[in-house]
């Protein structure tokens, strides 16, 4: 699949799995929650950045989320963490989605060309 989108959106994907981790602790008995992030935010941000870039025409909405999340990301790490993760898990799913309409368009043309003679 030669589609720079998916590749970039899952290249984010891949090293957010590997590189970043976020934890959420709750104490009931005390009533404190703790929530963290910690690993290669940089690395992850300068992917997150090539990803925005290349979506910028496609995805203008999502692009500006990206970007707003990115912004807020310093204040609430974990908050924006799931919620970049849930973006880039969005924009897969809709690149999946446009790959199989394309295939299924192509393979109806190519059924509607065959003929007998």
């Amino acid at each position: 699949m030669e589609n720079k989108i998916y590749q970039q959106s899952l290249l984010c994907k891949k090293f957010a799995d590997k590189r970043i981790e976020s934890c959420r602790i709750i104490n009931a008995s005390m009533g404190t929650e703790q929530t963290f992030v910690r690993g290669d935010i940089k690395g992850y941000e300068s992917h997150l950045n090539v990803l925005k870039e290349v979506i910028k025409d496609k995805y203008p909405l999502i692009e500006r989320q990206i970007t707003e999340a990115m912004g807020e990301y310093d204040s609430y790490p974990y908050r924006y963490q799931s919620i970049l993760e849930s973006i880039v898990k969005t924009i897969i799913s809709l690149e999946l989605q446009t790959e199989i309409s394309g295939k299924k368009v192509v393979d109806t043309i190519h059924k509607s060309r065959k003929f007998n003679i």
